[in-house]
């Protein structure tokens, strides 16, 4: 199953550019700028994330940030691959157990159940998403209304599916 899902996964990316394909060529380019500018900027947001919390990681765990970076280097290329937190975590056990040797009884447990609860891409996903489309409708949203939407999201991350394309 695990081989199946591994190759599903590396075709993924060529799915998603034909769906995009068809998508651009009936919306038109002007909204495919704004729709670029708003992935890079999401993509922007992750990443920083990621950069900022891998020191994080490092430090509480106890191990090097370079031992840290080569264990969990194959599960976020599945999970960048997939947008799937679930499907990279076969990769993120075998990092945990085979590179940072963590006991499988501890891996197997934590592990699943942190990627089944824990999105905390949530926040930045859901506050970058409502400004673009407040922006794109004219509506000034105030600082209020932005820690709102994060608050929110962060309590409706722990009810969302760890799926390819879910909104959490």
């Amino acid at each position: 199953m695990l081989v199946l899902v591994r190759w599903i996964i590396a075709v993924a990316p060529l799915g998603v550019f034909a769906l995009m394909l068809g998508f651009t060529a009936h919306i038109g380019s002007a909204a495919v700028g704004a729709l670029g500018y708003f992935v890079l900027t999401i993509c922007a947001l992750l990443f920083v994330q990621t950069v900022a919390l891998y020191p994080v990681a490092a430090i509480a765990g106890g191990v090097s940030f370079r031992e840290f970076a080569l264990a969990t280097f194959p599960a976020q290329a599945v999970a960048f691959s997939s947008r799937s937190s679930l499907a990279s975590l076969p990769a993120l056990i075998e990092g945990a157990e085979d590179e940072l040797r963590l006991p499988h009884e501890i891996a197997g447990f934590v592990l699943p159940m942190a990627v089944s609860t824990f999105k905390v891409s949530a926040p930045i996903v859901w506050i970058a998403g409502a400004l673009f489309i407040a922006k794109l409708y004219g509506v000034n949203l105030d600082t209020r209304q932005v820690v709102l939407i994060g608050a929110v999201s962060m309590i409706l991350s722990f009810s969302g599916p760890g799926i390819p394309s879910s909104p959490w």
